[in-house]
């Protein structure tokens, strides 16, 4: 959420004097605990099948979309009792899951949006839904699935960690930590100190400029999914597109200068 700017576009509502601290404390923790138990869930449903199957785990599902749509469902259908009850119970869960975080990722593109050129809220939401609509287009095609896994893939792997990569230079050397964790530090209940400094200004950069080297490498030399590397072409373009669009687009002058909120 932090380098898809949910996270940013959800902080620039909160009052001035919030403690951002905190927020962010109770938010990455709640994120991190809930994934860490929700991957043993998966290791556990990946270790039945492969039980049942009497396959290694490593053959069971292909990674990326398939455990979601593939594995889950086929475990719950190996379950003795009460198969159709928890699918449609997961897969309830697993589209409102998509729902809410289809109305945060719009969010974080309207409200950019409305600061930049002045637009309603209503008028930025049809355009971003209209041209999401139109480019999803090709998702719904024969070769949808593979265009899924392949944009998804380039655009988590290498778009992700390359804005969060930026955005720890820019605040860590262009807006400084030293003054942000002044800023945060008298409205906060607990206080960070200049480790936090060290982590936003070095080690987080450093972290994701090795990882994104390891990244390239791997995908050079072992293309993703199998797939030759003239079809992935298309990954690379639309991660590439992304990120040129959000620099024109920071570049152009905003039409509105105040807070989000008061729109």
């Amino acid at each position: 959420s932090i380098c898809f700017g949910v996270m940013i576009t959800y902080a620039s509502y909160l009052p001035k004097k919030s403690d951002v601290v905190n927020n962010a404390f109770i938010t990455s923790l709640a994120n991190c605990g809930f994934s860490f138990i929700v991957g043993i869930g998966v290791f556990g449903i990946l270790g039945y099948m492969s039980a049942e199957t009497g396959q290694p785990i490593q053959d069971v599902v292909a990674q990326s979309i398939g455990l979601a749509f593939v594995a889950f469902p086929k475990a719950i259908n190996m379950l003795p009792t009460f198969q159709t009850t928890l699918g449609v119970i997961f897969f309830l869960a697993l589209a409102i899951a998509g729902i809410s975080s289809s109305i945060s990722m719009v969010e974080a593109v309207v409200a950019p949006l409305m600061d930049k050129f002045g637009l309603s809220r209503k008028k930025a939401a049809v355009i971003v839904c209209g041209l999401g609509f139109l480019g999803s287009i090709i998702f719904t095609t024969g070769a949808g699935l593979y265009f899924l896994d392949v944009i998804d893939h380039y655009n988590m792997q290498f778009g992700v960690a390359i804005i969060g990569m930026l955005e720890a230079i820019i605040l860590g050397w262009y807006y400084r930590a030293e003054r942000l964790r002044n800023f945060f530090n008298p409205i906060s209940n607990f206080q960070i100190g200049n480790w936090w400094d060290i982590m936003i200004k070095y080690v987080t950069p450093l972290f994701l400029i090795v990882m994104l080297g390891q990244s390239l490498i791997t995908e050079f030399k072992q293309p993703y999914g199998g797939y030759p590397l003239s079809g992935l072409k298309i990954g690379w373009i639309v991660a590439g597109a992304l990120l040129i669009t959000s620099i024109i687009l920071n570049l152009l002058p905003s039409k509105y200068n105040g807070r989000l909120l008061d729109k």
